[in-house]
């Protein structure tokens, strides 16, 4: 999804109305098919608009920052999301983190820093920090709006399908609301390329969200907001390949670090399964 969206230079809103679109239209047939009603209580609404509003806030600060900074300086930004979210979620679901989680965590985020320090260089230019800047913020969001999901799945043993429409339900409204007040211009897709980048915009993310939406409800914040970091791999190769990105020692350390995060906060979770 990053890097379709850095390399089709539509409007940040523009692409996120897209997909809104697109996942509305998907999260519909598939509450039809299981005869679900798209309604919801009084107190389950609070929580949806507020997972809606930080990732709507977080996407827009993330697709703004993708025409200033490598793609993959920005999606290693965005990764610190999990950092965010098990903070979050120690404080106001009552997560803990003890022992292997604790150092997993502290490995992942030593992993980020490592790529950002040194995995990825900017040729000819510095770092645009108003955009570095945005990233995190934008990384901040995530990790809130991974602990709505959560709080969601747990306690009101929402439907994830439930979850991805109001959350698009609100981006869709929101976007909006940018063309109609003039804070964003719409660019219409000229020739077949521009219609499948978008396209691709649109199918990548809203498959991204139900997996996402899946593994929150799935397990533990802290456990799976530590698999995000892959994608960081993922993006930095795409980065790579695409859009001149240089690989140094300080990925490959940065990848050791991370792989080791995961390997512990998986270990962790297989004992208390095991154990339960």
């Amino acid at each position: 999804m990053g890097l379709l969206a850095k390399i089709s230079h539509f409007p940040p809103q523009e692409m996120i109305f897209a997909r809104s679109v697109l996942a509305i239209v998907a999260s519909l047939f598939l509450l039809r098919q299981k005869n679900l009603s798209p309604l919801v209580t009084r107190h389950e609404l609070p929580w949806l608009l507020l997972r809606g509003l930080f990732g709507y806030g977080a996407l827009s600060l993330f697709f703004a920052s993708l025409a200033f900074i490598p793609l993959g300086v920005a999606s290693v930004l965005q990764y610190l999301s999990p950092i965010f979210g098990s903070v979050f979620a120690f404080f106001f679901l009552g997560e803990r983190l003890r022992g292997l989680q604790v150092v997993g965590l502290g490995l992942g985020f030593l992993g980020v820093l490592a790529i950002l320090g040194f995995g990825l260089t900017l040729p000819g230019q510095g770092f645009a920090w108003w955009a570095v800047l945005g990233c995190c913020l934008s990384a901040c969001l995530s990790g809130a709006a991974y602990v709505m999901v959560r709080r969601l799945s747990s306690q009101g043993e929402e439907d994830r399908d439930i979850i991805i429409l109001y959350f698009h339900l609100l981006m869709l409204c929101a976007s909006a609301l940018t063309f109609v007040f003039g804070w964003s211009e719409f660019q219409r897709p000229e020739g077949l390329v521009e219609w499948l980048l978008l396209l691709g915009v649109m199918f990548s993310s809203y498959l991204g969200q139900l997996a996402l939406t899946m593994s929150f409800q799935a397990g533990k914040t802290a456990i799976a907001s530590n698999a995000l970091f892959s994608g960081a791999f993922f993006s930095t190769i795409l980065g790579l390949v695409f859009c001149g990105d240089s690989l140094t020692w300080g990925f490959l350390l940065g990848g050791v670090f991370i792989l080791g995060a995961q390997y512990l906060m998986n270990s962790k979770a297989k004992r208390a399964e095991r154990s339960t």
